[in-house]
Order: C-alpha cells, then sequence, then structure tokens
C-alpha cells in the first residue's frame, strides 16, 4: 500500500471517529478508498493497525526513528550476568540451565557465551577403558611409525 493511501486512510477515519451516526466507521472508509482509488479497499485489520500507528506514533513510517527493531541483549550487565553464572558453578551447565537462572533467552545466551566470553560447546565422548597393557603396545606402535616416517617420509 502506498504511503498517500494509508495517509488517507487515516485522515477519512479521524474525521468520523467521533461522529455517532455512522455506525460502521470501517466501512465508511473502506467506501471512501474504493471511490477515490477505483480498487478493492484493504482489510479492517490493515485499516485498524494504521490507525493504531498514528494514534502511537504520530507517524505511518514503517520503523520509527529511536525505536529499536530488537531489544539488545549483549548489554555488559547480561555478560556479566552469564560470566558470573558460570563462573560459580561447580558443574558442567547446559545454554538452558543459564537461561532457566538468568531469564535471558536461550539465543542469547548462546550468543554471550560464544561471541564476548568466547566460550564454546562440546560433547563429552566417552571412550573404552584402557588396559595397562594397551599403554605399551600404544607406544611401541608409535615407535613403530616414527621409523617408518624418517627411514620413507613421502
Amino acid at each position: 500500500m502506498l504511503p498517500q493511501e494509508r495517509k488517507d486512510l487515516v485522515e477519512w477515519f479521524l474525521e468520523i471517529k467521533n461522529d455517532d451516526k455512522v455506525k460502521n466507521k470501517y466501512e465508511f472508509v473502506s467506501k471512501k478508498f474504493e471511490e477515490k482509488y477505483k480498487k478493492p479497499a484493504p482489510h479492517r485489520n490493515v485499516i485498524r493497525y494504521n490507525i493504531n500507528k498514528w494514534d502511537k506514533f504520530a507517524s505511518l513510517e514503517t520503523r520509527q526513528k529511536g525505536t529499536p527493531h530488537r531489544r539488545p541483549v549483549l548489554t555488559e550487565n547480561n555478560i556479566n550476568l552469564v560470566m558470573n553464572f558460570v563462573k560459580n558453578s561447580k558443574d558442567f551447565i547446559s545454554v538452558r540451565d543459564i537461561e532457566r537462572e538468568t531469564g535471558i533467552k536461550r539465543q542469547s545466551v548462546h550468543n554471550i557465551l560464544t561471541q564476548e566470553l568466547k566460550l564454546f560447546p562440546y560433547k563429552v565422548q566417552i571412550g573404552q577403558k584402557l588396559s595397562p597393557n594397551s599403554e605399551v603396545k600404544r607406544k611401541k606402535f608409535s615407535e613403530i611409525m616414527l621409523e617408518k616416517i624418517e627411514s620413507d617420509p613421502r
């Protein structure tokens, strides 16, 4: 929808806002729109959205100046909160644990951990138990491999 069309919608609505003679204000605005622009009027929710935007910001701009697109979560306070929680924890903790305890969303906690604190997740992998005999075998194998590499370094 063009900016002029949105402006006209709001103007027509404000003209009849306090008029008790008009029963359905959205229908009135729709008819005016169809008469002027010779095309179907937008849905009443679109009209209501533009009117609410005008009431809230006194403007029909898509994004108002000074209003952030998203709430900033990488603040010093949140970073310190997550850092202190990680330092004071005795066991391994998950991002979900931090989310639950601090009240900061999971993706934001993940961003703080990786971008600011340079901590990265890992999975604990369980391997087989090594016997004392296996240590000797591994050492012997590594010595054989070193000899082969030194004799033929291709």
